[in-house]
């Protein structure tokens, strides 16, 4: 019996000491992410001691990686819209507008970018700040560092940002949580942009998109603007009449609109309302409830897209933005 309870208690000992090894990373076996950290002590941002017993507490998680073969954004748009755009979401949408009116006003005024979408985009990403994220944001960006080969490169640069965004900003680097992607805060910023493009709105001396609403407001409304956001200017409009010769040769191609109102009228395609003829526009195809449906998009539509290039997160954003600002007005 004694040498029986001798050999459990071994068997314990090796099974913790391997959950231990599992629970904490050693940098010495993961050169992707030895390299960001050398470069952070060679930089003077944290020194050898701490960037180690950082990461010793740091957990790969595979699971975020299978989360990537799961996006919402290849669903259909017509399910990818009941996601997103919902009574709660627009009666939700109408509250905090109305509870956060001043800083939405203010921010609109100084960067141009209209109430309905910032407060789109904070419905979309998070629930108005409700829904944030379960996963901590520094095991996301050193799993997908390191198992994630086909975007490897980008999440080892978020992670550098990241990880100096900790010492900058003065955030807890263990338990941030965000999305599986590592994006966090109210708004979801990625932590490049967190540093280019954050601002602190409410004016206490220190920019926190997990905390202040008015930090979220503010730099959303930066965000967009510092991506030429073009005041008073339209997004979308619903395309009555086409063909497939004309979407074929008037569809969208790339990263802003190649083509004009005026050229995309001519070619013979009915659209919804009067627009400037000059006016840069595409045409985009998107598979709703009745099936096929086009819509005519303009340079604010791809403004959106800089935050997320798909093209149903950004007809999202503009129908919600759209619903939201109805239901106030009703």
């Amino acid at each position: 019996m004694k040498r029986y309870f001798t050999k459990l208690i071994l068997v314990l000992i090796i099974t913790l000491s391997k959950a231990v090894v599992c629970f904490g990373l050693k940098l010495d076996n993961y050169p992707q992410i030895k390299q960001i950290s050398d470069q952070l002590v060679s930089d003077g941002v944290y020194n050898e001691q701490e960037i180690e017993a950082l990461f010793a507490k740091v957990e790969l998680k595979p699971k975020v990686v299978e989360a990537f073969k799961k996006p919402a954004e290849k669903l259909s748009w017509a399910k990818y819209r009941d996601l997103f755009i919902t009574r709660k979401v627009i009666s939700n949408g109408v509250e905090f507008w109305n509870e956060h009116q001043q800083l939405l006003s203010n921010a609109s005024n100084q960067f141009g970018v209209p109430e309905e979408i910032i407060v789109a985009v904070l419905g979309v990403e998070t629930r108005f700040g409700k829904s944030m994220g379960s996963h901590a944001v520094i095991n996301s960006l050193s799993t997908l560092s390191v198992d994630f080969e086909r975007r490897r490169e980008f999440f080892q640069s978020e992670l550098s940002s990241f990880l100096k965004l900790v010492k900058s900003d003065g955030i807890d680097p263990l338990n941030t949580l965000g999305s599986y992607a590592g994006a966090m805060g109210i708004p979801q910023f990625i932590a490049s942009s967190y540093q280019a493009y954050a601002i602190d709105y409410d004016g206490d001396g220190r920019r926190d998109l997990i905390n202040s609403y008015a930090d979220a407001i503010g730099s959303v409304a930066n965000y967009f603007n510092l991506h030429k956001w073009i005041k008073d200017a339209p997004v979308k409009t619903r395309i009555k009449k086409i063909d497939a010769r004309q979407y074929s040769s008037l569809r969208q191609t790339g990263k802003s609109a190649q083509h004009d109102v005026s050229e995309i009228l001519n070619a013979g395609v009915k659209i919804a309302g009067e627009f400037n003829g000059d006016l840069a526009a595409d045409i985009i195809e998107l598979y709703g409830k009745d099936g096929k449906q086009y819509e005519l998009v303009f340079e604010n539509f791809y403004v959106i897209k800089r935050y997320n290039q798909s093209n149903l997160y950004a007809m999202a954003i503009t129908e919600l933005s759209e619903a939201i600002k109805n239901k106030r007005k009703s």
